[in-house]
């Protein structure tokens, strides 16, 4: 488990509060706003009805001073009118509805809420009663109508008192319920869990045991989790001791399969060391017919010039070829010396250390045997180029990277040979130097045969893999040259256009085993 995971989540009381609270407040918002609209609703009746008790109390003798035009009489009542706390003003108009009389009441004792004036509009009610004078004739006169205010604010200092009644009430209430859940909380839910938890963290993976059930815990789902957590343990435990013994039977197979593995993995090597050599073998013997028609060529040389040497030397007489011949045996011997040595350091069974060579000759040794070897017309008529400097020495394991050569030339003249028949086509092989630095040299073999379509060159370096006829190729020529250019500390990679021509670039280290160069000699 992500250890950042666990800091992310809340407690069990700080989630359990959050939620109290959100709830508890929304449904005690919604009470105490009902409960003071109440208030406000029954206040206002009660104000509207004393303010009428009061209108009416007053309202005949109100109609015989208007009918007498006793303007003190009327003055005297509207003042006892304004007695009452509810009355916020008062306005009096004749029998034509024209204001004879109009005032706003301030009552010094009016407690103003402000909070309640800021959020609730002040608007004002009014009772409105019609004053009639009865005549002898059995009728009523209108003589004015007189209209009486009241206001919110007079309502809401009413129940003024209700109010914060009400809301220190559920603030008191609230307190003592988080104070009871808080402490409920903690003694039945959160220290039980905590304790079960450290008990889990305390016990061991190796060896599991049970957790005891505490008796003051009457807590039925804490007491639930801790037996089925301790059922769940023992179970574990039953099929602990189970993979513990088929672990312990599956590792002696293990160990059984394993010494038949490590059997199998020998004779595997063994016989992949005798293909492997099979694969130099028929490398050598393939090139062996080259090599011998190499060596025939300036041997035959080098013998007419000793019979024409015999023949001068027997009549005793002295000619300017005698030089000529003499350079020709000389020259015919060290190409022989050269082919030979070459061939030796080539015919080794492996090689211990690197030997110094020079690149040209060593390569174009390989390549004349190869095409010497093969007879076939394509590669009789191959030209073969050999773009590298003369001057140029490397550090090589010979034997191995000779085999390198022989692979790659034998598939290029294969390549080469396939082609061979299509009009107008000249067979050509080129050897060539495509960089060299201080610590790598890169040397391209590229010939213009039949090319590599790109799903074959996947795989062509894989071991066993062939596009040759059954009982042509092994399929190790490639592979086994792979390993070879590793060996020599660089790589060997193949460029090729399908029907156009293929490239191999071979990279070799020129720091291969330094330490040998200065005791190493020069192989011309």
């Amino acid at each position: 488990m992500n250890n950042n995971s666990h800091y992310s989540r809340k407690p069990i009381t700080f989630e359990f509060f959050k939620n109290l609270t959100i709830y508890y407040f929304s449904l005690a918002a919604l009470v105490t706003t009902a409960q003071i609209v109440f208030e406000y609703y029954k206040t206002k009746d009660s104000i509207e009805l004393s303010i009428k008790e009061v209108v009416h109390n007053f309202s005949d003798s109100l109609s015989n001073s208007l009918w007498e035009f006793n303007e003190v009489q009327t003055n005297t009542i509207l003042a006892g009118i304004y007695q009452s706390p509810y009355v916020t003003e008062i306005t009096l108009l004749d029998a034509d509805d024209k204001v004879l009389f109009s005032k706003k009441v301030e009552h010094e004792n009016n407690r103003k809420l402000g909070i309640f004036n800021k959020i609730l509009p002040i608007d004002s009610n009014s009772y409105n009663l019609t004053l009639f004078k009865d005549s002898s004739e059995s009728s009523s006169i209108k003589v004015g109508t007189i209209s009486v205010f009241t206001s919110n604010t007079i309502i809401f200092d009413q129940i003024s008192g209700i109010i914060y009644y009400v809301l220190f009430n559920s603030i008191i209430k609230t307190i003592g319920l988080w104070l009871i859940i808080l402490l409920l909380l903690k003694r039945k839910v959160r220290d039980p869990i905590l304790t079960l938890v450290d008990d889990i963290k305390n016990i061991n993976p190796k060896n599991p045991t049970t957790i005891e059930v505490s008796k003051d815990d009457n807590v039925s789902e804490i007491s639930d989790i801790i037996i089925n957590f301790n059922n769940l343990s023992t179970e574990l435990k039953k099929y602990k001791d189970i993979l513990e013994a088929i672990i312990e039977n599956k590792t002696e197979l293990l160990e059984e399969r394993n010494e038949e593995v490590q059997s199998l993995l020998l004779k595997l090597k063994d016989a992949q060391d005798r293909i492997i050599d099979q694969e130099k073998m028929s490398s050598l013997g393939l090139v062996s017919a080259g090599i011998a028609h190499e060596l025939r060529n300036p041997l035959n040389l080098s013998k007419n010039s000793i019979v024409i040497l015999q023949d001068v030397l027997e009549k005793n007489y002295y000619t300017d070829n005698v030089q000529q011949l003499l350079k020709i045996v000389l020259d015919n011997n060290t190409r022989m010396e050269t082919i030979i040595t070459n061939m030796l350091l080539q015919g080794k069974k492996s090689d211990e250390c690197p030997s110094l060579i020079n690149l040209n000759s060593f390569v174009t040794i390989n390549a004349k045997a190869i095409q010497k070897s093969l007879r076939t017309k394509s590669s009789e008529q191959c030209q073969i180029e050999i773009l590298i400097p003369k001057s140029i020495h490397i550090n090589i394991f010979p034997h191995d990277f000779g085999r390198l050569l022989l692979n790659v030339f034998e598939n290029a003249f294969y390549a080469i040979n396939e082609k061979f028949n299509i009009n107008e086509f000249k067979p050509k092989l080129t050897v060539s130097i495509l960089s060299e630095t201080s610590d790598i040299i890169k040397i391209s073999i590229r010939d213009n045969g039949t090319g590599i379509s790109p799903d074959i060159k996947k795989k062509i370096l894989e071991p066993f893999y062939t596009t040759k006829p059954p009982g042509e190729g092994t399929g190790l020529g490639l592979y086994l040259s792979y390993d070879v250019a590793k060996q020599h500390g660089g790589h060997m990679e193949i460029n090729s256009i399908k029907g156009e021509f293929t490239e191999v670039i071979i990279s070799l280290s020129k720091l291969l085993n330094k330490k040998f160069e200065e005791s190493s000699q020069v192989n011309h």
